[in-house]
């Protein structure tokens, strides 16, 4: 009897240690997946940050794909929580996944590198995950957030994904990659052998078949007119040569140079 008690608590923990073993993916929002334009104006930023829902071509699709593949999804960001109401109604019409899995700041005027690190922290204490994935931009604290993350937990982070708003240059990190579009994301994920080729389709397509509610680049910041280095890098690696793969990658860079060559 006492053999079969243990056998089935046994049994509990395994499968409790299961479900908390799992990957979750932290994401900031503006100029990330939301089109803000936060090194704009004050007015503009304000007015973009509660009216503007134009989404980043292809994002959505790609947070589907960590969702569908059981990761926890969590946004934070360096909005005022006065806005929450608007950050939620953006998450929930652009169909992001999770979208009640938010932290804001409390106040406008609260240091923002100290708030993502703290934000991050708890969403590590609450999850305890085998592995993090984070993903941002350049235009403000994500890169030396993300990369303090990664010293502070080492072995936790397994990539982290900033999105070229203004091309700055990032802080050295193995883990670090600069990215424009969604699908330079969801092909490093497939290198990495976290996404398989109708994953890679279906944010490729969310990029390229984009809606008039989405857009490919923000006006007057970093736009590569001449396509992106990336793509060509990811064209070459051995496990994306796959003709497929590769005629999928050649729709992108087409899109991204004639996007910014008309813009």
């Amino acid at each position: 009897m006492k053999t079969t008690i243990f056998s089935f608590c046994a049994l509990l923990v395994l499968s409790f240690n299961s479900a908390s073993a799992r990957t979750v993916v932290i994401s900031d929002i503006d100029d990330t997946i939301k089109m803000t334009g936060v090194l704009n104006n004050k007015l503009h930023v304000g007015f973009n940050g509660l009216f503007s829902k134009r989404a980043f071509a292809g994002m959505s699709e790609l947070y589907h794909e960590y969702h569908d593949r059981g990761y926890g999804i969590y946004y934070v960001s360096g909005s005022p929580k006065m806005i929450d109401c608007r950050i939620e109604d953006f998450l929930v019409e652009k169909d992001f996944p999770q979208a009640d899995q938010r932290f804001l700041k409390d106040k406008i005027s609260s240091d923002t590198y100290k708030f993502k690190m703290e934000s991050i922290r708890n969403v590590i204490a609450k999850e305890n995950p085998t592995s993090l994935i984070l993903i941002g931009d350049d235009t403000e604290h994500d890169p030396d957030v993300y990369n303090d993350i990664s010293k502070e937990y080492p072995g936790l982070v397994e990539a982290i994904y900033i999105r070229a708003v203004q091309d700055a240059k990032l802080p050295v990190s193995t883990l670090m990659r600069n990215f424009f579009s969604s699908v330079e994301i969801a092909a490093n994920e497939m290198i990495r052998g976290e996404l398989d080729y109708k994953g890679l389709d279906n944010v490729a397509n969310g990029f390229v078949e984009q809606t008039k509610d989405s857009g490919i680049q923000l006006d007057d910041f970093y736009c590569p007119k001449s396509g992106r280095d990336e793509i060509n890098n990811l064209m070459s690696h051995s496990k994306l040569s796959d003709t497929k793969i590769v005629k999928l990658l050649l729709r992108v860079q087409n899109k991204i140079m004639k996007t910014c060559k008309d813009r």
